[in-house]
């Protein structure tokens, strides 16, 4: 239906309606099937119990913003698309007991997750508003983008790969570099041990995955990377990584610069494996303090990180400062 609200504003002293949704006749219920198959196996007396689950959801009559022109007042028109996608997965859980004894005791808990999506159908997807955005047999996360030949030696400006070979790089014809930003797995690895007062906590977490690099804000961000001094264009014949810079004079930079942003060389593996936390307790035997119970602990977070990635934070690439590390110390006392 078309909606309306009160307007802010008035004419003439009178309170008008503004619109804020369009009518659709043909809206309708997205349609969703779902599967799922899930194994539980305990052996050696439960000290080794694994869980497996594989889903499979595929969606119909897909629930999206169409875009609209701005001369209708909106930038989308909620509506159906006859668009068929499929979402699977693979998720493994395994916990353990490797020791149980009087004194000391070692248990572990493993998960990984392998999810995939994939556009299976999609009628008249060159003649939609889509056709620069999905590819149909491929992730929904995929981006297009130009492909960074790198720099020129003797201009010292990027660039690009003409697809279509007619001596111009433009978005709708070169933009055909394809790259999956979907997280090809993650999980993590728990491990918890006690012997006598004494517990130890530690969890690592990891994921594979492709994410904006440093390079995708290395022209507008005020923090620049070593790299900007070491690997950059000075003078012909220079091999360098980096164009030469411009305060926005060189139109022909500037334009090379803006495709870098949209280019494979802004993007990376941003794969990661990170001590997430860890902690050490110790608790005082009754016998010292009687009616009370006391227990000293040290927790810490974020303290390691394993990873390629040239960026803060792999796990969040978006920001510009790097995780931050934690570490605490506390008394626990209890009457």
């Amino acid at each position: 239906m078309d909606t309306y609200t009160i307007s802010s504003k008035d004419y003439d002293g009178i309170i008008g309606f503004t619109p804020t949704r369009l009518f659709n006749p043909l809206f309708a219920w997205e349609v969703n099937k779902k599967l799922e198959f899930s194994l539980d196996m305990g052996l050696l007396n439960d000290h080794i119990q694994v869980t497996t689950t594989y889903f499979r959801n595929i969606s119909t009559n897909q629930l999206v913003g169409i875009p609209m022109p701005a001369t209708t007042g909106f930038t989308s028109l909620r509506a159906n698309l006859d668009a068929k996608v499929k979402n699977t997965g693979l998720e493994i859980q395994l916990n353990t007991v490797n020791f149980r004894k009087k004194h000391f005791n070692w248990t572990t808990s493993f998960n990984i997750t392998f999810p995939k999506n994939e556009l299976v159908e999609f009628p008249d997807l060159a003649g939609s508003t889509y056709a620069n955005t999905y590819v149909i047999g491929k992730s929904l996360n995929i981006k297009k983008l130009y492909h960074n030949l790198g720099v020129n030696p003797e201009t010292g400006i990027y660039e690009f790969e003409d697809y279509n070979n007619d001596g111009v790089i433009s978005s709708g014809n070169d933009k055909k570099f394809i790259i999956d930003f979907s997280t090809k797995f993650y999980g993590g690895l728990a491990n918890h041990l006690s012997y006598k007062n004494w517990d130890l906590d530690f969890f690592f977490q990891f994921s594979q995955k492709t994410a904006y690099n440093y390079a995708a804000q290395i022209y507008t961000s005020g923090n620049q990377p070593a790299l900007t001094l070491e690997n950059r264009w000075h003078k012909p014949g220079d091999q360098a990584y980096l164009q030469k810079y411009t305060a926005g004079g060189n139109s022909t930079a500037q334009t090379a610069a803006d495709r870098f942003y949209s280019s494979n060389e802004a993007y990376a593996d941003a794969s990661y494996i990170r001590l997430k936390n860890l902690s050490i307790a110790y608790t005082i035997p009754e016998t010292i303090l009687k009616r009370m119970k006391c227990s000293l602990y040290l927790q810490g977070q974020d303290l390691l990180t394993f990873t390629k990635y040239k960026g803060p934070d792999p796990e969040q690439p978006g920001q510009q400062i790097g995780m931050i590390k934690r570490v605490n110390f506390g008394v626990q006392f209890n009457f």
